[in-house]
Protein backbone atom coordinates (compact mmCIF):
# COMPACT_ATOMS: atom_id res chain seq x y z
CA UNK A 1 0.00 0.00 0.00
CA UNK A 2 1.35 3.41 -0.93
CA UNK A 3 0.48 6.98 -0.09
CA UNK A 4 -3.11 7.29 -1.20
CA UNK A 5 -3.07 10.94 -2.18
CA UNK A 6 -0.47 10.87 -4.94
CA UNK A 7 -2.69 9.79 -7.87
CA UNK A 8 0.26 9.54 -10.25
CA UNK A 9 0.50 7.15 -13.23
CA UNK A 10 3.34 5.32 -11.48
CA UNK A 11 3.56 5.53 -7.72
CA UNK A 12 7.11 6.36 -6.58
CA UNK A 13 8.73 4.19 -3.92
CA UNK A 14 8.73 6.57 -0.97
CA UNK A 15 10.23 5.77 2.42
CA UNK A 16 10.03 7.85 5.58
CA UNK A 17 12.91 7.53 8.03
CA UNK A 18 12.71 8.69 11.62
CA UNK A 19 14.71 8.06 14.79
CA UNK A 20 13.40 7.52 18.31
CA UNK A 21 15.05 7.50 21.70
CA UNK A 22 12.73 7.46 24.69
CA UNK A 23 10.09 9.77 23.16
CA UNK A 24 7.17 7.37 22.86
CA UNK A 25 4.30 9.89 22.84
CA UNK A 26 6.02 12.34 20.51
CA UNK A 27 6.98 9.56 18.10
CA UNK A 28 3.42 8.20 18.09
CA UNK A 29 2.10 11.70 17.27
CA UNK A 30 4.57 11.96 14.39
CA UNK A 31 3.48 8.58 13.02
CA UNK A 32 -0.19 9.47 13.40
CA UNK A 33 0.33 12.69 11.40
CA UNK A 34 2.09 10.76 8.62
CA UNK A 35 -0.78 8.29 8.32
CA UNK A 36 -3.40 11.05 8.49
CA UNK A 37 -1.60 12.66 5.53
CA UNK A 38 -1.85 9.42 3.51
CA UNK A 39 1.32 7.46 4.27
CA UNK A 40 1.09 3.75 4.95
CA UNK A 41 2.91 2.03 7.83
CA UNK A 42 4.88 -0.04 5.30
CA UNK A 43 6.60 3.14 4.12
CA UNK A 44 8.00 3.98 7.55
CA UNK A 45 11.45 2.97 8.73
CA UNK A 46 11.85 3.78 12.40
CA UNK A 47 15.20 3.33 14.09
CA UNK A 48 14.94 3.01 17.86
CA UNK A 49 18.08 3.86 19.80
CA UNK A 50 17.61 1.54 22.77
CA UNK A 51 14.53 3.24 24.22
CA UNK A 52 13.55 2.24 27.75
CA UNK A 53 10.19 4.07 27.86
CA UNK A 54 8.00 1.44 26.19
CA UNK A 55 8.22 3.07 22.76
CA UNK A 56 8.79 -0.14 20.86
CA UNK A 57 5.97 -2.00 22.62
CA UNK A 58 3.55 0.88 21.99
CA UNK A 59 4.47 1.11 18.30
CA UNK A 60 4.14 -2.65 17.85
CA UNK A 61 0.80 -2.68 19.70
CA UNK A 62 -0.64 -0.15 17.26
CA UNK A 63 1.09 -1.04 13.99
CA UNK A 64 2.07 -4.70 14.49
CA UNK A 65 4.99 -5.45 12.21
CA UNK A 66 3.87 -3.12 9.40
CA UNK A 67 6.39 -0.44 10.36
CA UNK A 68 9.96 -1.48 9.67
CA UNK A 69 11.70 -1.23 13.03
CA UNK A 70 15.44 -1.25 13.44
CA UNK A 71 16.18 -1.86 17.10
CA UNK A 72 19.52 -0.76 18.48
CA UNK A 73 20.41 -2.19 21.90
CA UNK A 74 21.87 1.17 22.96
CA UNK A 75 21.76 4.77 21.87
CA UNK A 76 24.03 4.80 18.82
CA UNK A 77 23.50 8.51 18.29
CA UNK A 78 21.32 10.32 15.80
CA UNK A 79 23.67 10.22 12.82
CA UNK A 80 24.49 6.51 13.12
CA UNK A 81 20.81 5.64 13.53
CA UNK A 82 19.89 7.85 10.60
CA UNK A 83 22.48 6.14 8.43
CA UNK A 84 20.95 2.78 9.38
CA UNK A 85 17.51 3.98 8.28
CA UNK A 86 18.77 5.49 5.04
CA UNK A 87 20.70 2.31 4.25
CA UNK A 88 17.54 0.25 4.76
CA UNK A 89 15.50 2.59 2.57
CA UNK A 90 18.05 2.32 -0.23
CA UNK A 91 18.17 -1.48 0.10
CA UNK A 92 14.43 -1.68 -0.53
CA UNK A 93 14.66 0.59 -3.57
CA UNK A 94 13.46 3.94 -2.24
CA UNK A 95 13.23 6.51 -5.02
CA UNK A 96 12.31 9.29 -2.62
CA UNK A 97 13.11 9.52 1.05
CA UNK A 98 11.79 11.81 3.75
CA UNK A 99 14.04 12.10 6.79
CA UNK A 100 11.98 13.46 9.67
CA UNK A 101 12.75 14.19 13.28
CA UNK A 102 10.32 12.30 15.46
CA UNK A 103 8.89 15.57 16.79
CA UNK A 104 7.66 16.49 13.30
CA UNK A 105 3.94 16.79 12.66
CA UNK A 106 3.19 16.90 8.94
CA UNK A 107 0.23 18.79 7.52
CA UNK A 108 -2.69 16.72 6.24
CA UNK A 109 -1.87 17.84 2.67
CA UNK A 110 1.87 17.17 2.96
CA UNK A 111 1.96 14.27 0.51
CA UNK A 112 -0.66 15.83 -1.79
CA UNK A 113 1.61 18.87 -2.16
CA UNK A 114 4.53 16.56 -2.91
CA UNK A 115 2.41 14.76 -5.53
CA UNK A 116 1.65 18.11 -7.13
CA UNK A 117 5.36 18.80 -7.39
CA UNK A 118 6.05 15.38 -8.90
CA UNK A 119 3.20 15.81 -11.38
CA UNK A 120 4.52 19.25 -12.32
CA UNK A 121 8.06 17.92 -12.85
CA UNK A 122 6.79 14.88 -14.79
CA UNK A 123 4.73 16.98 -17.20
CA UNK A 124 7.34 19.69 -17.63
CA UNK A 125 9.29 19.70 -20.91
CA UNK A 126 12.64 18.01 -20.35
CA UNK A 127 14.56 21.16 -21.25
CA UNK A 128 12.97 22.94 -18.25
CA UNK A 129 13.61 20.27 -15.60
Amino acid sequence: MQIHSLNLPVEPNIKIVTINWDLKDITLECLQSLFAAGASPEQVILVDNGSQDGSVDAIRAIYDDRIHLILNPDNYGYVNALNQGIQQALQVGAEWMFVLNNDTIVAPDFFAAFAGYLDYKTNMPSWRR
